[in-house]
């Protein structure tokens, strides 16, 4: 009889052994992500192991010789356990084409699948019950409906500029704001910014991106800005369940993005973009950055300024909520972590 074990994540032989084991017999790197790890031992040794990330169950491994031995199921049922008790109630896997139907077997549902990965879900919602709700909310489209994923950290005028351009071409514009807490400018700071600097345009509506837009569980390397070989699984993931379910079910017809002439990873997000969109007759628009000053416009430039306190810089290039906000308590605090995290890089 097997039993799942929890492992110390502060005890670094104990993530060594893990994450040996995972790249010798699958590849798979393990990363610091892991908020919990559960293994299996045979007759000491390793056997088997899987981790949750958040509500991301990812990093599974079941040595060739015990395949068939129900260790899948005995390490979902310790991560279930696991995430009930962090009152998670909703999960993902993240996990091969070839894996996919061992968890189908174990009640997952299928989310997209493509050539790089499957993406499957559990728990006490679903991705078309969600987007019926919002569906709801919205209503029907009055005309050619456009929409724009945005993580506003912080809010500049180049954001601003983004989205008056894409209004102009089309009747509604939705603004999907990330709502992962992965940003220095906490979500519901950057929701009500967002929602106080777009107030006065018509036709345009921020919601919360929810968790199929740039999550943990679709995308968790935009948040790493990190260039590595699940990159391309990660943005054909996002861009294709925006394409096959955003877009058909709330009636979006058109996709705009800034350019990004900076960023590798964003930028291999819109080629997936470009490419899943058009499979589904999705327009889709690359809007060219806007300069002042003598440079692009960007959130990353204004926690520059920030951190080296030149507020005058930095609010010359923000709109008056993102002023506000700087100016207030709340902006404060995030002014010292910028300035913590600037010192880090250095």
């Amino acid at each position: 009889m097997y039993y799942p074990e929890k492992i110390n994540l502060n005890n670094p032989r104990a993530i060594r052994e893990v994450r040996d084991w995972l790249a010798r017999h699958f590849h798979l790197n393990y990363g610091p992500d892991a908020q919990a790890t559960y293994v299996v031992r045979g007759e000491e040794e390793l056997i088997a192991t899987a981790s949750r990330s958040g509500n991301v169950f990812k990093y599974f491994g079941i040595h060739p010789d015990h395949q068939g031995e129900n260790l899948t199921s005995i390490l979902l049922g310790a991560l279930l356990d696991d995430a009930f008790a962090q009152g998670i109630y909703h999960y993902f896997i993240f996990t091969s084409p070839a894996s996919r139907p061992l968890f189908q077997a174990a009640g997952f549902q299928l989310v997209m699948e493509n050539e790089y990965a499957a993406l499957l879900e559990s728990g006490n919602r679903d991705i078309n019950s969600y987007l019926g709700e919002l569906r709801q909310e919205l209503g029907e489209p009055a005309g050619t409906r456009g929409a724009i994923v945005m993580n506003l950290n912080p809010m500049t005028l180049g954001h601003l500029y983004l989205i008056e351009t894409a209004r102009r071409q089309v009747d509604e514009l939705i603004i999907f704001l990330v709502e992962e807490d992965l940003s220095l400018v906490p979500f519901r700071d950057r929701l009500a910014i967002a929602r106080e600097a777009v107030r006065d345009l018509p036709g345009v509506k921020v919601l919360p991106g929810g968790p199929y837009i740039i999550s943990q569980a679709t995308f968790p390397t935009y948040f790493l800005k990190r260039m590595d070989d699940e990159l391309a699984a990660y943005t054909t993931t996002d861009a294709g369940i925006f394409a096959n379910y955003y877009a058909r079910q709330l009636g979006i017809t058109h996709r705009f993005v800034g350019e990004e002439p900076l960023d590798p990873v964003t930028g291999a997000y819109n080629e997936a973009l470009a490419r899943e969109l058009g499979k589904t007759g999705i327009a889709f628009s690359i809007i060219p950055r806007v300069e002042a000053e003598g440079g692009v416009i960007s959130a990353s430039r204004v926690r520059r300024h920030l951190a080296r306190d030149e507020y005058e810089q930095a609010f010359r290039l923000v709109p008056p909520a993102t002023r506000r906000y700087l100016e207030s308590t709340a902006g404060a605090d995030l002014i010292t972590k910028i300035k913590a995290e600037e010192a880090n890089i250095k």
